[in-house]
């Protein structure tokens, strides 16, 4: 794609991931940014001058590898954004380009759907995983938001189990949000490349393989096993993915329980499954969040049975809940 400017003309590759929060994006934006000339910005919209202003003070996020002396998201990127007043995230991706012709596609993971008055982007990714795995990471993420204050997954699931009451308007918020999510979605986005990403480790990757052909770049572009080798210039998003990388080139990253529970999870090298709620959730909470009408919908709209399946899960091994 060409985009023009009154300086100069740039030449990328806008790929834009939608989804909800949790949805795999960052992980996903992650693996790609290991592809030659490949640029994984993260959640790009955090440039855009409305998002500064309502949740940051008006200040610009520096980027979670590098900190504020990033080459990418530099001062002087930062300084063109700000005398702009930039508000439309194609002027960001514009600009950035513009400052760094060597990137060949621009990963922007946004999660919005492109809205009318901007450009639209040369291919869409929906990344999706199993409803339940969704509903977990909403609650971990959120748990304080119910009142539960502990890091500890056993813990957040012992006193899921003490107040079932409680737990059910949780889930019944939840579902209902990711289904007008993705329905918003599969309305907006109708062509999106579906990316399955509690499935992608299967089959030595074959969903990556699907991806680069639909990309048109070459079998093989992405190495989605050895992601955190790849420094990803993010300013935003799933803080487990960044946190990898980080220690992967001896920088520091917290250690808490969900680190934890990620170091002991065997995955496909760096690629790992999400199956905390084999240990948030008890055989009765994964009952109740089945029960839902809106979780019934969601698995029904994205493709799945009301249970991750023996299949998907094979790739995780990390299963037994805390005695």
């Amino acid at each position: 794609m060409v985009r023009g400017h009154e300086e100069s003309v740039v030449t990328a590759s806008i790929v834009r991931i939608v989804g909800p929060s949790y949805c795999g994006s960052t992980v996903l934006g992650c693996a790609m940014n290991t592809g030659p000339g490949v640029f994984f910005g993260s959640e790009i919209y955090r440039y855009l001058l409305g998002w500064r202003v309502a949740e940051n003070d008006g200040r610009f996020p520096s980027c979670d590898f590098c900190g504020p002396s990033c080459e990418y998201w530099s001062e002087e990127l930062r300084t063109e954004l700000e005398a702009a007043e930039a508000d439309r995230i194609s002027l960001v991706h514009d600009a950035l380009l513009r400052h760094h012709p060597e990137i060949t596609m621009l990963e922007d993971g946004s999660k919005s759907v492109p809205e009318s008055d901007d450009d639209r982007p040369d291919f869409i990714i929906s990344p999706r995983k199993h409803p339940m795995r969704l509903i977990a990471s909403h609650v971990y993420n959120r748990r304080r938001r119910f009142g539960i204050d502990t890091d500890d997954l056993g813990e957040i699931s012992a006193t899921i189990d003490r107040s079932p009451d409680e737990f059910v308007p949780v889930v019944q918020s939840a579902a209902a949000h990711f289904l007008r999510s993705y329905r918003t979605i599969s309305d907006a986005c109708p062509e999106a490349h579906v990316f399955r990403a509690d499935e992608a480790d299967h089959d030595s990757f074959a969903a990556f393989r699907r991806l680069e052909a639909d990309l048109g770049v070459d079998d093989g572009t992405f190495d989605p096993a050895r992601f955190s080798q790849y420094p990803a210039h993010t300013i935003g998003g799933n803080r487990q993915p960044i946190w990898m990388t980080r220690r992967a080139h001896g920088q520091t990253a917290p250690t808490n329980p969900r680190t934890a529970y990620y170091d002991a999870t065997v995955g496909a090298g760096d690629w790992k499954q999400d199956d905390k709620y084999r240990v948030l959730f008890s055989a009765a909470a994964q009952t109740m969040v089945c029960d839902d009408p809106k979780y019934r919908d969601l698995c029904d709209l994205l493709g799945y049975g009301p249970l991750p399946s023996a299949a998907s899960d094979d790739s995780t091994r990390q299963t037994d809940r805390p005695t």
